[in-house]
């Protein structure tokens, strides 16, 4: 699953014959600095370069990056300079951090400041020279007394050039935009509390504002029976390169598969796990939902294989609707006069795939669906698992409430729309591709799209 995963990103690097390292294991927060050394050893038997950018997985650059960072840094006529900061937040706009020196203007391109970050900055192979192309570790008993410090990379080598006289600075405008503003893998306690915001971006606001809503993380709830474990498979496979995380529920599981365990990415719930230890059936999809509430959430089955294109069709269903909205795959309308009175099955209408599909209606499957967290409530209890509120309380009234998920086994034979407070349309945006994969096992891939 981790080379599907990063299928994209392999070919990327092998098109245009780049060199792609991999850590064997994950470092964490205090063994960062074992990371950024590997690195810095890794370009001491490299081809020197004219210049280096050391950057983060979740920073998006700025338009004319390269030129622009070339610019600023020729532009300091000092040949004490030793590292240029490319990214500006308000939090260490003007203070002064691990060392005593404040940020100042230098000329009208950039500042001096007395720090540099362990990302996020443009030097030369002096700034490696300098640190002998390595980085001594950071004590364990740093985080001793606060658990919550930064991982001390930054700051062992602000320390080490400001002792030795060298210059630090940084552009005046950000030629990078932060995306993971609330989301941070090395302190999420944090970062929750103190987000990580870019200012000054040099595209501008609105540019930034537009990234981040492209950013937004995905993730995926699929609830799995045992007969469908190599189904299953398939189905991971045809998701990974495609969304952020994904919740796997398994319902009566004797063991977890080995091709769910040890990703990071992956998180396996077991009906065992549970307080109540009962099964939950396909409302068990819906254990996604305590994820952050900035997320787009996806269900999917575990018996469809999905188009390396589906997450992509989905969403942008999705924001071409007004708030709140929902957006599902399926075969089945649900008819809302009648299901109450005649049941589900009784109710509902079954269309080919491939049948194009353009009408009104209100009850909706949640077999495969993808909507804003933001839109739900979930202050419920599911499972002995307290779920918390995720919405402010002015936009409850365009809320979806959680618990109408898991009144039945079945979280299929609910429908989302029934609550909401809009009706679906249902189209299809193409007569045979875009939403058409194949069945994992026996089953017809669904192809309509439901907008609500």
């Amino acid at each position: 699953l981790s080379s599907t995963r990063f299928r994209s990103i392999f070919r990327l690097v092998k098109r245009n014959n780049w060199s792609l390292f991999t850590a064997h294991s994950r470092h964490g927060k205090h063994f960062y600095w074992s990371l950024v050394a590997q690195t810095f050893q890794i370009l001491r038997g490299r081809t020197r370069s004219d210049y280096y950018v050391f950057l983060p997985d979740d920073d998006r650059l700025a338009s004319n990056f390269l030129s622009k960072a070339i610019e600023s840094w020729c532009s300091i006529n000092e040949p004490r300079k030793i590292s240029l900061m490319l990214h500006v937040e308000e939090s260490r706009r003007v203070e002064a951090v691990w060392t005593p020196v404040r940020s100042a203007p230098w000329n009208e391109l950039v500042d001096r400041i007395g720090w540099v970050e362990s990302g996020n900055f443009f030097c030369t192979w002096k700034f490696l020279r300098v640190l002998n192309y390595t980085l001594p570790p950071v004590p364990r008993d740093r985080w001793s007394g606060n658990p919550y410090l930064s991982s001390g990379v930054g700051e062992t080598i602000s320390l080490r050039f400001h002792s030795s006289g060298w210059l630090m600075f940084r552009t005046k405008q950000s030629l990078v935009a932060h995306m993971g503003i609330h989301d941070s893998k090395l302190n999420p306690s944090l970062r929750r509390n103190e987000p990580l915001r870019t200012i000054l971006f040099s595209d501008g606001e609105v540019a930034y504002e537009h990234m981040l809503e492209e950013s937004v993380p995905v993730h995926v709830g699929i609830a799995s029976i045992s007969s469908r474990r190599d189904a299953l498979h398939l189905v991971m496979s045809s998701l990974a390169s495609q969304v952020d995380q994904i919740v796997v529920y398994l319902d009566n599981y004797e063991f977890v598969p080995l091709f769910l365990q040890g990703r990071p990415w992956i998180t396996v719930v077991h009906n065992g796990s549970l307080t109540n230890g009962a099964s939950m059936g396909d409302a068990g999809k819906f254990l996604v939902l305590d994820g952050p509430s900035s997320s787009i959430i996806l269900t999917c089955d575990d018996d469809i294989l999905y188009p390396s294109n589906y997450v992509d069709v989905m969403i942008a269903h999705l924001r071409a609707l007004p708030w709140p909205a929902a957006v599902g795959v399926h075969g089945v309308v649900l008819q809302s006069s009648t299901i109450g009175r005649n049941g589900y099955y009784a109710s509902r209408e079954v269309s080919h795939a491939f049948e194009v599909i353009n009408h009104f209606c209100s009850c909706y499957q949640t077999y495969n669906m993808d909507f804003r967290l933001i839109a739900v409530n979930r202050d419920v209890n599911v499972g002995g698992l307290h779920r918390h509120a995720g919405t402010h309380p002015r936009d409850r009234d365009n809320c979806v409430s959680l618990e109408h998920f898991f009144r039945s086994e079945s979280s299929g034979r609910f429908s989302f729309a029934k609550y909401g407070r809009r009706l679906v349309r249902h189209c299809r945006p193409a007569q045979a591709h875009p939403l058409c994969g194949c069945a994992a096992s026996s089953r017809v891939a669904e192809g309509n799209t439901w907008n609500i």
